[in-house]
């Protein structure tokens, strides 16, 4: 007894001369892992069915009930593992308290990790008063995740099946959170919604979502163009442009191993009828934003690495129209040579030529429209990457040379070695190149045509042309300072775009 009472007082006067120092993080992990270790020894001795069983039986196959599947998920070694992940990263451990938004978003993603069904979660959520948009956009994703496993021929029953459209888009509504900036801000969420309702067969609720006469203060720029429509009577609006662009997407998505473009073409020019119609009668859908779904198909039509999206030829024109009634801008002009370039019925490279010689090489003094050409040249300068420029610039050259288009090619190539005199081993190479490719795809090539007629003018114009000016750009002046006939022809058009646009004053970009 002594030696005890002595052991203590030595114990408590060491205490006070050297109090306990605080434990390393090392010791602390240390600790946790051991307390870790013996809780679950502990579980699995009074419960020996764990979270890795319930996995095993669920690779066990259709043998097994749906309810005997979710009795043994919500087993107490589960939700065990659930609470004892809860207490290891909560604020008391981890030292992060958050707020409670984040909190519950977590609360959510543990209930999804461990097996139950998004809607659910995200109702329970919406019962208890809490309608946050980042939880429902983890359970829209983690929904699609689940579809997205299933057999092709599966996948709409299941969405059919579980109601999936009526449970987001109610789940919008009664909580008014498709006004929030997060759905209308955020691409990826507001994607998942457009692609749920599209791949269950109900995209017309879609488009009477379009109709409404909602205005919604939009003030994020990260949509396109967003700049040029904010403070405009277009702006209330913009999160009608940002759904239809997702509309847009979804449908080309469904259609990727295809790649035809169509779907999403029927979209586009759908929405730009509704439009036109809105600037003839005057109504609020006179202000829906079609630019961001055509920046969308323009994209998907583009030549890139991949294989780009195709278009029949009229369906081509019916796409390439629509830029004939919209205003004048840098964007759309080149965004229509670029087209006419990656055209999938006949590559057209003059337009981008046009566009190019006259912000690159035209003769500014006598440019009666120097303004506009210094925005096409600030445009181009500021837009495209060196590397792309390059890229757009030897593609036009391919199509020239396939078109027969020999002088105008090589009066192209000229400035393009200008313009990038660092690369000028490389053009030739790079050229021969991109006409193999356009080759296997079996467009731009006019050796072979059966309209000799044609072939005869062109020669003609390629005599006339080389005896009157040896060497001149295209487009712009000879030597003489007189008009070339490309010129007069983009001159022609550009008037004829003018004399068809609507009367109903345009509003700001389309």
């Amino acid at each position: 007894m002594k030696v005890s009472l002595a052991a203590q007082g030595w114990k408590a006067l060491a205490a006070k001369l050297h109090g306990q120092l605080p434990l390393s993080p090392k010791e602390s992990q240390r600790l946790l892992t051991a307390l870790t270790t013996s809780f679950r020894k502990h579980l699995d001795d009074v419960h020996p069915t764990s979270a890795h069983d319930v996995g095993l039986n669920h690779q066990a196959g259709p043998s097994l009930s749906t309810r005997s599947n979710k009795q043994t998920l919500h087993s107490s070694a589960t939700l065990a593992d659930n609470h004892m992940a809860a207490i290891l990263t909560g604020p008391l451990l981890s030292g992060k308290s958050g707020n409670a938004a984040d909190r519950r978003l977590e609360s959510a993603r543990r209930e999804l990790d461990g097996g139950v069904h998004p809607f659910e979660v995200l109702e329970t959520f919406q019962k208890q008063g809490h309608c946050e948009s980042k939880v429902a956009a983890l359970c829209v994703r983690q929904y699609l995740g689940r579809v997205g496993k299933l057999k092709f021929a599966d996948r709409v029953p299941a969405l059919q099946m579980d109601e999936a459209s009526s449970r987001i888009l109610r789940w919008l509504w009664t909580t008014g959170q498709y006004k929030d900036p997060h759905f209308i801000d955020e691409h990826a969420f507001r994607r998942d919604v457009a692609a749920i309702v599209m791949r269950e067969g109900r995209e017309e609720i879609l488009w009477e979502w379009l109709k409404l006469d909602e205005k919604i203060a939009v003030k994020s720029s990260s949509t396109i163009n967003v700049n040029h429509w904010e403070g405009s009577a277009m702006s209330p609006f913009l999160w009608k442009g940002r759904l239809l662009r997702s509309m847009v997407e979804e449908a080309l998505m469904a259609d990727r191993t295809t790649r035809s473009a169509v779907p999403a073409l029927n979209i586009f020019l759908r929405a730009f009828a509704m439009q036109r119609n809105g600037r003839r009668l005057k109504t609020h859908m006179a202000w829906l934003p079609c630019d961001p779904a055509r920046v969308a198909l323009f994209k998907a039509l583009q030549d890139h690495k991949g294989t780009p999206y195709n278009l029949p030829a009229d369906r081509f024109d019916d796409f390439l129209t629509t830029y004939s009634t919209v205003a004048r801008a840098p964007r759309l002009d080149f965004d229509r040579a670029i087209l006419m370039l990656h055209s999938t019925s006949q590559p057209d490279s003059r337009p981008l030529c046009d566009v190019l010689s006259r912000c690159l090489g035209g003769d500014r003094e006598e440019d009666h429209d120097s303004h506009y050409t210094s925005m096409l040249a600030r445009h181009w300068q500021t837009e495209f990457p060196p590397a792309q420029q390059m890229h757009l610039m030897l593609h036009a050259v391919a199509v020239l040379r396939l078109n027969e288009q020999f002088d105008d090619a090589d009066d192209f190539l000229q400035l393009v070695r200008i313009e990038h005199p660092e690369a000028k081993l490389k053009m030739e190479p790079e050229i021969a190149s991109k006409m193999r490719r356009i080759r296997s795809r079996g467009l731009g090539v006019q050796i072979e045509r059966s309209d000799e007629t044609e072939q005869e003018l062109m020669e003609a114009s390629r005599e006339a042309r080389t005896v009157n000016t040896p060497h001149t750009p295209l487009p712009g002046k000879n030597a003489e300072g007189d008009v070339s006939v490309e010129e007069e022809m983009l001159e022609a058009s550009r008037r004829s775009r003018a004399a068809k646009s609507s009367s109903f004053p345009t509003p700001g970009y389309v």
